[in-house]
């Protein structure tokens, strides 16, 4: 089986309403925890300095494992490791406008079967999953 995703979403958020943890037991609301979760951000640029490392943050703090992300703005294709996370990304037009790309969590590289540039509005991830 394969999963496709489809970076083509123009107004979308980050998934915030995960599963909390219940008390300091240990106890956790559903078993969240090995779940694969994904989510969708339009970030508005990564071309600023530091920008790129604040929304890894995010997205490891909410535990998401694969993330959509719109207007990257980046000039050219390809990724870059970035903490447990790995940038996959398309590059803009000659305007430095939208740009999509992935992010996902390094428990997953292996899953990865292809990422395709399509066009500065298009990219396509495929994993495989058993």
């Amino acid at each position: 089986m394969q999963i496709i995703l489809r970076a083509i979403i123009r107004h979308a958020q980050v998934l915030t309403n995960l599963p909390r943890i219940s008390g300091d037991n240990g106890k956790t609301t559903g078993n969240w925890k090995n779940a694969l979760l994904f989510g969708t951000w339009n970030v508005r640029t990564l071309f600023k300095i530091g920008a790129a490392q604040g929304v890894v943050s995010e997205i490891e703090r909410y535990r998401l494992k694969v993330v959509a992300l719109q207007e990257i703005r980046w000039s050219d294709s390809g990724s870059v490791d970035i903490q447990d996370t790995t940038v996959f990304y398309g590059k803009c037009n000659d305007q430095r406008q939208f740009g999509t790309g992935f992010t996902v969590h390094k428990s997953l590289i292996p899953a990865i079967k292809d990422f395709r540039d399509v066009n500065p509005r298009i990219s396509i991830l495929t994993l495989t999953t058993q």
